[in-house]
């Protein structure tokens, strides 16, 4: 199999002569020249044809026709340079006394080159089979591989038959043949003699006795020799190695283990460690792999993908480059060499063509100093330089297109100022392309979009705007200033007019041309052209509009001397109209005058204002200064800022402050609230406010301390005139707090404040209390210290003082307040409230409620008392009832009866008005229905019915139906409301009243029971004055 099958059905002629070629590489070298020949120009004859070209000349040489090729874009540069290369190998071979090994290389190289000049043929005019089926090249080897110098010791080798010297190939027989002495008579000691026995010269065994002896190898005892084990075994090892070495590059140069492998072994480490014997080994290894890297650039053009494949390093790529630098600079051109630079640079070119710059390429492509200076100096020389310019003047043309600045078009393209002034002048010296296309694109371009913006700005904000600077700015202007040409006389019509204009405003010189950006020099170089009619025209313009400044002027200094408006007008010469129309017209345009005019006529105002304040009220003073209150309050309240910021009041604001103040106060006096007063100095109360809140200030802390005596004589006043506290505050326009601060003051023993206290304490609390007393037994609490005047917090404190101190003028307060809260508290028990709501609507508190505890509920029993002797006058009642009435259980009630009845003397006049208005004549006419034979049964179920469920349970329970009473009540005891008792005993006579239309059955039999006649109604038990003896002892009850 050829290495040029993949020709065969492409270029069958081509594909012969490959075959041919490839069988004399290894026979008969010399003829590969006639074979190469040949192979060229078939080749070059077919890429004629192939691309439509027409040979004119068939006789040129070659080189001319490939230059052809190369110049109408069939082929690249380094196509042709490879074709060129080949074509002079080819003349090697004919060079006289060329050895045979030469021939053989060259012949190898010429074969291999022609292998890729015809794989790069292929695949460019072969589309439809391109990259297929095209075998890797593999180098015509013969099937032994032998090296020129020893592999171990790298000495020159003159062994035809090994790829070792003479004298590394006797370190192995010695080894072999101690092993062998070792092994076969298994002596520790032996002899020169048994070396002689072994086959060895008497010469050489002593020769090599001496040698491992000095080696200390052996040990000589005599005429005896021993073996030293550790450095026996050690010389053995590294003469094995020697035969390790010797099978690993064979095999590596057969290709039968990779670089990848042989990489990793430990003979390549310590090669690459220049250990000894693997020296020599790692150096043809480098070189394989050298060898292998140039063939796959020559094949793939592609470096890194050839160093991955070929397993090269950067070191060994460093070290190969700098081998071959040196060649080249000697003249022995290597292709793959050169390939590797002609890529290097293509790559550099197109890095250079994004702008890149030349530091930051050489840095991404991991190329030297030292392969960037030897392309300028040896390989490309000026042409690589010419080429490297071109691109950056072309970088410079798009960037600058792009509407950049020149600096930030040279950052774009890579190139520094320096490099761009250097390309410059020799264009511009050259006047070629590069020097007029800059010219127009730039130059040009940037002087209209300056002309253009420089109508409504400034020459700064021109040139910002039209991507320049202002030193390219100023020198094409003088530049054009020498020919007056069209840029010059556009540019300084346009600054004239922007100067004339501020002047009209009222700028001076320096700041219009600070204004409009424009150095004093330039402005005095108008002056040399004054023959012209725009630069005449300026002058005389100027001269006009500063005779009308001079009038402006007077207007200012006038008003610095304290004229009226009117006054300052009239001295400029000027009519009240006229004056307007300048005023308006520099505030429109927002110039310099209307705003010193204003600052000016402030200042006079505030002047004379400052004067009239102290003889007129503000606003008379507002009106005789001719200004609005609104100009007064932003002239004011601007000073009264910048006195809280540095604490340097202006002599307006100090002036005026001290007589407002003092109106103020004055105002106060007068009986105005605080809003009013300020209103009468023609300020808001808000700003008062803030003189007190700032006392730390010199010119407010005079006037915080007038106001507080201020203060003092108005509450002192008020309570003079009988007010409360409320009534002071109302009238007065003084805080409730500040009227309660002060009296605490007072209280505590402030000389200051001790007026206000005794006129408040003697004069305006007790008439407060009396009405409070008056109005509290009728009244809510609120509305009765509504009524009187008085705080919640005045009366706690006047009580609690009265409480505390029996001697103070309050505590008959105290007593007589607490008195109304107890018996309002009793009220609401007696009228059913609970004693928490009791208490809270007396406004009695639990502590006072248990100090009186046992009085107040001795007083609420004996209202109760009251009420059920009331209830008991009313005829027909029960213990429920009752009990309801003054807000009691039923069994409370009863349970006072029984404790009355036990003899508890605290209920015994409830137990004898209970017994005998409710007890009593129910059971005796119960017991006197029994007698007369009524059964017990139906009179049970009518007592009951009379009674209510409560009572009755309690009458069952303690067995009242079965007493027989015959009790004798004492009236004359202390605790006994003898009369009342009488009084009740009375109106009990018609105990039980039975209606015959309420019950006929009842009524029938009771009538029939008690023998009464035919009445509407009767009455079981009849109390009359018969039956009862009255006396002043008591009374008995049969």
């Amino acid at each position: 199999m050829s290495n040029f099958d993949f020709l065969k059905n492409f270029n069958n002629e081509l594909y012969e002569l490959g075959v041919k070629l490839e069988e004399d590489v290894l026979n008969s070298p010399r003829a590969v020249t006639a074979d190469a020949t040949l192979f060229l120009e078939t080749l070059v004859k077919d890429i004629y044809r192939q691309s439509n070209n027409k040979l004119e000349n068939r006789l040129i040489s070659f080189y001319k026709k490939i230059d052809n090729l190369y110049r109408q874009g069939v082929i690249t540069y380094i196509y042709k340079n490879k074709l060129q290369d080949a074509y002079n190998l080819r003349n090697k071979i004919h060079k006289t006394n060329q050895d045979a090994k030469e021939e053989l290389k060259i012949a190898l190289e010429l074969h291999k080159r022609l292998y890729y000049i015809a794989k790069k043929y292929f695949q460019d005019f072969c589309e439809k089979e391109r990259y297929i089926n095209i075998p890797d090249y593999k180098k015509p080897v013969k099937k032994d591989v032998r090296f020129s110098n020893c592999i171990i010791c790298g000495r020159k080798n003159t062994e035809s038959l090994s790829n070792m010297c003479s004298e590394c190939n006797q370190k192995i027989e010695n080894a072999n043949l101690l092993l062998s002495l070792q092994n076969t008579y298994e002596k520790m000691e032996f002899t020169r003699y048994d070396l002689i026995g072994m086959g060895i010269s008497e010469s050489e065994s002593i020769s090599l006795l001496m040698s491992l002896t000095r080696k200390n190898i052996l040990v000589k005892k005599g005429s005896s020799y021993t073996f030293n084990e550790s450095n026996f075994n050690d010389y053995i090892i590294g003469v094995n190695q020697y035969v390790e070495i010797g099978l690993l590059l064979s095999k590596f140069y057969r290709d039968e283990i990779t670089a990848g492998e042989i990489k990793k072994t430990n003979e390549y480490w310590k090669g690459s460690k220049q250990q000894k014997p693997c020296i020599e080994f790692y150096r043809l290894v480098n070189r394989k792999l050298e060898m292998d890297f140039e063939e796959k650039l020559i094949e793939t053009e592609d470096i890194k993908r050839s160093i991955r494949q070929s397993s090269m390093d950067k070191i060994t790529v460093k070290e190969w480059f700098n081998r071959e630098k040196e060649s080249f600079i000697s003249g022995s051109l290597n292709d793959a060499f050169i390939t590797y630079n002609e890529l290097l640079i293509r790559e550099f070119f197109e890095l250079k063509k994004k702008g890149l710059n030349d530091k930051k390429i050489l840095a991404q492509l991991g190329i030297s100093a030292e392969i960037y200076d030897f392309w300028q100096e040896n390989f490309m020389g000026r042409d690589f330089m010419k080429k490297t310019s071109q691109i950056k003047k072309d970088l410079i043309i798009k960037e600058i297109r792009k509407n950049k600045t020149l600096t930030e078009a040279l950052k774009s393209a890579g190139v520094s100022r320096k490099e761009f002034d250097k390309l410059y002048v020799i264009s511009k010296n050259d006047n070629d392309d590069f020097y007029k296309q800059f010219n127009k694109d730039y130059v040009q371009k940037r002087q209209k979009t300056v002309l253009k913006h420089l109508k409504y700005t400034n020459v700064n904000g021109a040139v910002r705007k039209s991507k320049i600077t202002k030193t390219e700015f100023l020198r094409w202007y003088y530049k054009s200033e020498g020919d007056l040409s069209g840029f010059y006389m556009e540019v300084t019509g346009m600054l004239m007019d922007k100067y004339l204009t501020y002047r009209k405003n009222g700028w001076n010189k320096k700041d219009i041309l600070k204004q409009i950006n424009i150095s004093k020099d330039m402005f005095n170089s108008w002056s040399k052209h004054d023959d012209l009619e725009l630069f005449k025209q300026f002058k005389e313009e100027n001269k006009r509009i500063t005779s009308f400044l001079i009038k402006r002027g007077l207007i200012i200094n006038a008003l610095k001397d304290d004229k009226s408006k009117q006054e300052a007008i009239f001295q400029a010469g000027l009519t009240p109209c006229e004056f307007m129309e300048i005023y308006n017209s520099s505030k429109k345009e927002k110039t310099e005058f209307y705003l010193r005019f204003d600052i000016e006529y402030m200042k006079n105002r505030k002047r004379l204002f400052s004067k009239l304040i102290l003889t007129n009220d503000f606003f008379n003073t507002i009106e005789k200064c001719e200004i609005s209150q609104i100009d007064f309050n932003n002239w004011y309240l601007k000073d009264q800022d910048k006195y809280l910021s540095d604490y340097k009041p202006t002599c307006f604001y100090r002036t005026v402050t001290g007589e407002l103040m003092n109106k103020y106060i004055r105002a106060r006096l007068e009986g105005k609230n605080r809003p009013d007063a300020a209103r009468c100095v023609g300020l808001s109360n808000m700003v008062v406010n803030k003189w007190l809140n700032h006392p730390e200030y010199e010119l407010y802390y005079s006037f915080k301390k007038k106001i507080k005596q201020l203060t003092i004589d108005l509450i002192s006043k008020g309570f003079k005139q009988g007010k409360s506290k409320i009534e002071v505050s109302e009238t007065y326009d003084v805080a409730a707090s500040t009227i309660d601060e002060y009296i605490g003051y007072g209280r505590n023993g402030f000389a200051k404040y001790e007026e206000i206290f005794e006129l408040y304490e003697n004069s305006i609390v007790p008439g407060q209390l009396k009405t409070f007393l008056n109005d509290i037994k009728t009244k809510s609490y609120s509305k009765s210290l509504k009524n009187a005047k008085i705080s919640d917090d005045d009366l706690k404190y006047y009580y609690n003082l009265g409480r505390r101190d029996s001697e103070s003028r309050f505590s008959k307060f105290y007593t007589a307040y607490l008195e109304v809260k107890i018996s309002l508290y009793i009220s609401n028990v007696i009228n059913k409230k609970s004693s928490k709501i009791a208490l809270k609507n007396s406004n009695l508190s639990i502590e006072e409620y248990e100090e009186n505890m046992e009085d107040i509920e001795d007083e609420i029993f004996r209202q109760r008392i009251m009420i059920i002797g009331d209830e008991l006058l009313k005829h027909k009642t029960t213990g429920a009832k009752l009990a309801r009435k003054v807000g009691v259980s039923v069994d409370e009630l009863y349970g006072w009866y029984f404790k009355g009845k036990r003899g508890d003397l605290k209920f015994k006049s409830f137990y004898i008005m209970f017994e005998m208005g409710m007890i009593y004549p129910r059971i005796q006419a119960y017991n006197k229905a029994i007698k007369m034979g009524i059964p017990r049964n139906w009179l049970q179920k009518q007592l009951k019915k009379d009674l209510g469920l409560e009572d009755y349970k309690i009458w069952d329970r303690h067995g009242l139906m079965s007493e027989e009473y015959f009790n004798y009540f004492n009236l004359d005891e202390e605790d006994v409301d003898g009369e009342k008792i009488l009084k009740i005993m009375k109106n009990s006579t018609p105990t039980r009243t039975i209606d015959k239309d309420e019950n006929p059955e009842l009524y029938d039999f009771m009538r029939k029971a008690f023998n009464c006649g035919q009445k509407q109604s009767m009455d079981i038990i009849n109390f009359s004055k018969e039956n009862n003896k009255v006396s002043k002892k008591g009374i008995v009850g049969k």
